[in-house]
């Protein structure tokens, strides 16, 4: 049977999540709460935590059962399924708007003369292979990566420490122009992907110590937020990070030697650690809904919608307009199911039969 280490198991959770966020927080977060846009990214991480913790708990009353047939056994057949379905579909569009976002990034620092289609094809077919190899090689894989994404972020901020400004990240309250919903929904979305924890849980080789590391990685992505959204506040003030399409691109470029070469390096790894997170969640909750014996049988078809939803947005307005409709639903997912779940199985003392 395939196993998963609990540090795996961390690296996965933050690798998953790690996203576009790192890129429109800063704007979102300046649009919303002006130079403290950085205390409610602080704020919706330390809530995303309880969410963890609150779903690891259920996961630990169906130690063997999948996300999917964990949620039939709570809510009964239909609604289980529904939930499975909504997950599977929502994760799909999850991947198409990470890849378009990605892409979108690697035309405007690099790859200005590349079509769109081309560079999404590259970074699905990345992400096929490396999913379709096995959650395995894929924890593997991120291992990896995730020293390599940790290194770019401190080595990035150093270089940019003697061009801060104090003053810029005060007050520490200015209400900016955003409106509530728009900005606390997408802003909660760029922490999605910790769901993932829910589909590797059966396949942990030891499930002491599961809450700490995966609420370790919620805290490692919350630091990088929160430290990427003061900075570059710090860097050019909340007015121009707001208005800013990709605030983190111009905290690149303001560092004292080219870096959008090595920066979008780190940044097409990063994509792909997502994406596969993405798709292996999609290609799993579609599997228990479609009752196939592999998820990879899934896989392929998945990655296809994916990458024509990423194609679809004729422009950025449209590529907002996708990334928003798709964090309503994170919200649900995210934030909602798990303590739903948690508080059904407290009334109803469900669990998993002992052998």
């Amino acid at each position: 049977m395939v196993q998963i280490s609990n540090f795996q198991l961390m690296v996965m959770v933050f690798s998953t999540m790690l996203a576009n966020g790192l890129n429109v927080l800063p704007r979102l977060a300046a649009g919303l709460a002006g130079p403290g846009g950085w205390i409610i990214v602080l704020l919706q991480g330390l809530g995303s935590i309880l969410a963890v913790i609150a779903l690891v708990k259920v996961c630990r009353q169906f130690p063997d059962a999948s996300f999917v047939n964990l949620n039939k056994r709570v809510f009964g057949g239909v609604i289980g399924t529904l939930v499975g379905l909504i997950i599977g579909i929502d994760f799909i569009f999850e991947a198409g708007n990470v890849a378009r976002g990605v892409v979108n990034i690697a035309i405007t620092s690099v790859y200005s003369q590349t079509p769109i289609v081309v560079l999404m094809a590259l970074v699905m077919a990345v992400a096929v292979y490396a999913v379709y190899q096995g959650i395995e090689v894929l924890a593997r894989t991120n291992t990896v990566l995730f020293v390599l994404k940790l290194m770019a972020i401190i080595i990035l901020t150093l270089l940019t420490i003697p061009a801060l400004a104090s003053d810029n990240l005060l007050p520490l309250w200015d209400r900016g122009s955003l409106p509530w919903a728009e900005g606390l929904v997408n802003i909660q979305s760029a922490y999605s992907g910790f769901i993932i924890l829910a589909f590797l849980y059966p396949y942990l080789n030891s499930h002491r110590g599961t809450g700490k590391m995966a609420s370790l990685a919620l805290l490692l992505v919350t630091i990088a937020y929160v430290e990427m959204t003061v900075v570059t506040i710090a860097l050019f003030n909340s007015c121009e990070v707001s208005r800013e399409i990709w605030p983190t691109i111009s905290f690149i470029r303001a560092a004292p030697f080219p870096m959008d070469a090595p920066f979008m390096l780190v940044w097409v790894t990063n994509a792909f650690s997502v994406i596969a997170g993405c798709l292996y969640i999609a290609s799993e909750a579609l599997k228990e809904v479609l009752k196939l014996k592999d998820y990879r049988s899934i896989l392929l078809p998945s990655a296809v919608i994916a990458m024509t939803i990423g194609v679809w947005p004729r422009n950025l307005v449209e590529v907002g307009e996708l990334s928003t409709n798709i964090a309503y639903v994170g919200v649900f997912i995210h934030i909602v199911l798990p303590f739903v779940l948690l508080a059904v199985i407290t009334i109803t003392k469900k669990q998993q039969p002992k052998p």
